[in-house]
């Protein structure tokens, strides 16, 4: 007894299949190449915070910042796989996005602006990890700096 093989895929199905790999191997590819990007800059950064350990942070900022962006791109690449849409409504998509931004950034104020002091204390620097501080009339060590709060131990 021989196997009916039923055929082709339909097309609105095929079409879909094709995308949702495509938009997962675009993922895939930018998680891919953060973890490149972040290994090549730990390797790189290690003999400049070895000689001066004051750039350490200024290298995890680096390395933060190319990690949103890489994500970024891929997410939108992978969007705009899945969703293909035309000119007007891509415009219109924008135009909304930036009202939205508009009300966010009011309702957000002091997130974004902690945000901005994350990386006004990378850039400049007025403590570095591995410093101690006086935290509510307790000696801290600062072990990480991130780009929303920062982690001392007491």
């Amino acid at each position: 007894m021989q196997a009916k093989f039923p055929g082709l895929l339909p097309d609105f199905l095929a079409l879909n299949t094709d995308s949702t790999v495509a938009a997962a191997s675009v993922l895939a590819a930018g998680s891919n190449l953060s973890i490149v990007v972040n290994w090549l800059i730990f390797k790189f950064s290690l003999p400049a915070v070895e000689k001066d350990p004051d750039k350490e942070t200024a290298f995890r900022l680096l390395q933060r910042i190319l990690t949103y962006l890489i994500y970024a791109g891929a997410v939108i690449g992978a969007v705009s796989i899945l969703f293909p849409i035309s000119f007007g409504a891509a415009v219109s998509v924008i135009v909304g996005a930036g009202f939205f931004a508009i009300v966010m950034g009011l309702a957000a104020q002091k997130v974004i602006g902690n945000w901005l002091a994350g990386i006004v204390i990378q850039t400049t620097r007025p403590y570095k990890i591995g410093d101690d501080v006086l935290f509510r009339d307790q000696h801290a060590n600062v072990e990480d700096i991130t780009l929303r709060h920062k982690v001392v131990r007491t």
